[in-house]
């Protein structure tokens, strides 16, 4: 079941259009995806939550299958997911606690200087930049 507040949502067994996805959120939400970012490069780019669709649109999403809708109060810059344990949703995202003062990794353990948008780990926790 899914908890008040979870930006975590489920496409259904029928998959979800991107008109439905739109309605079922506040005006100014941003969709995301779980995905390759670069799939095609060799080697493959980073996993991570990217736009479905430009500027962060809702969009069309296959059955069941996730993606995450953050609301316009929960826009930062980067978001802290932190997929330890059970987790099973995102309750909240609050930017202006953390501080990056570690070496940053991307998902295959290599040292990034410049992090560009995806998924990378930093202090230990995996970070959306």
């Amino acid at each position: 079941t899914e908890k008040d507040g979870n930006m975590l949502k489920p496409s259904g067994d029928a998959g979800i259009n991107a008109a439905s996805m739109a309605a079922a959120s506040a005006s100014g939400t941003k969709f995301y995806r779980l995905t390759m970012h670069n799939a095609a490069t060799t080697p493959p780019g980073t996993l991570g939550f990217y736009w479905g669709a430009a500027s962060g649109a809702a969009f069309d999403l296959a059955a069941n299958k996730a993606y995450l809708a953050v609301p316009p109060a929960g826009v930062k810059e980067f978001y802290i997911f932190d997929f330890s344990e059970d987790a099973d949703g995102i309750n909240g995202v609050n930017g202006s606690e953390f501080m990056v003062n570690g070496p940053i990794y991307d998902l295959q353990g290599r040292h990034v200087q410049k992090p560009g948008k995806g998924l990378y780990i930093v202090n230990g926790k995996k970070v959306l930049f």
